[in-house]
């Protein structure tokens, strides 16, 4: 019976790429301001290990817009009409029917044969959602998608938390997308823009604030290195005490070591930032080489680091030192 069930619902699928869809009820999307950018995207791949594609939902305008990293500059590829949770304000726990705000990336990717047609379409992306931003929230809940719906649903039923494009729509996202967290999708209320000069000089600023966190580290100035942190950080299991002691055992343990960051990406929810960069590390002792993923957040007006973590890498992935 299930054997049957799941046929019909493909059968379904393949015909439905003929159907016209019925859009005179769907929303209709907002463009971003002409001339700006989103304030969020500080600073993004370059398809050197992360992805130079952006998926950015304004839940307000209820628009889901895609940017590229072209050249340095960020350029607006297109914009779409979206749908998101049934109810409104920012999810919470698990069943509450609400999308998250914040900064994700794209897991994996589902295939129609995966799927229930008849709720998610021809294709879903998964998300990374919660994110430790969440997990300090006490944030509940999981399975936040972007998804399709078949051409005979309205973009304005409302999911269960989950973004909704059409058929036609998401396999245009499609073509853009890295997998395996390469993709980020910043999921916000209401997208901020703002000058791309003015973005600029926030890249810089926050590129500085790195630079600085990572000469500490080298010169084993222990009082300087953990003023980057925040009394609520948390990783490994250790908390910011914790963290401190590794850390100094480390030191005493080398004679010297030198870090390396390459191809950094930084995004921005509010005061929240995090920040993602392939390192080098080696010591007389120890040289390994992978990503490190940073959870920063502004506190009085000074960036600290909330969590970070690192992830090996099996061979060293090519690009010039930009820090």
């Amino acid at each position: 019976m299930k054997w049957a069930m799941r046929n019909f619902l493909l059968i379904i699928c393949l015909f439905s790429q003929f159907a016209l869809a019925d859009t005179s009820k769907d929303p209709k999307p907002i463009p971003p301001p002409n001339g700006l950018v989103p304030s969020a995207l500080i600073l993004t791949g370059n398809d050197n290990y992360y992805s130079s594609t952006t998926i950015i939902a304004d839940k307000s305008r209820r628009t889901l817009s895609v940017w590229k990293n072209t050249g340095g500059n960020v350029e607006l590829l297109a914009y779409h009409p979206m749908d998101h949770g049934k109810k409104n304000g920012n999810k919470f726990k698990q069943g509450d029917l609400r999308t998250p705000e914040g900064i994700y990336f794209i897991q994996d990717k589902k295939f129609a044969k995966e799927l229930e047609y008849n709720e998610y379409g021809v294709m879903a992306f998964t998300l990374n959602y919660p994110n430790h931003f969440d997990h300090m929230k006490r944030k509940t809940g999981g399975g936040i998608w972007l998804h399709s719906i078949p051409p005979h649903k309205t973009l304005k039923r409302g999911s269960r938390g989950c973004l909704v494009l059409r058929e036609q729509q998401i396999k245009e996202v499609d073509k853009q997308i890295s997998l395996d967290l390469k993709t980020p999708v910043l999921i916000f209320e209401k997208v901020e823009y703002i000058n791309p000069t003015e973005l600029t000089a926030n890249r810089a600023k926050i590129k500085n604030w790195l630079n600085k966190w990572k000469t500490s580290w080298q010169s084993k100035n222990l009082n300087k290195y953990m003023d980057y942190y925040s009394n609520s950080f948390y990783a490994q299991k250790k908390n910011k005490k914790a963290w401190r002691k590794y850390k100094k055992s480390i030191n005493r343990s080398v004679a010297s070591f030198s870090v390396d960051i390459k191809n950094p990406v930084i995004y921005k929810n509010k005061d929240q930032f995090i920040i993602r960069f392939l390192q080098s590390y080696n010591s007389d002792k120890l040289s390994d080489f992978g990503e490190k993923v940073l959870y920063v957040r502004m506190e009085k007006n000074t960036l600290r680091i909330v969590n970070e973590s690192w992830t090996a890498e099996r061979k060293k992935v090519l690009g010039s030192l930009t820090l």
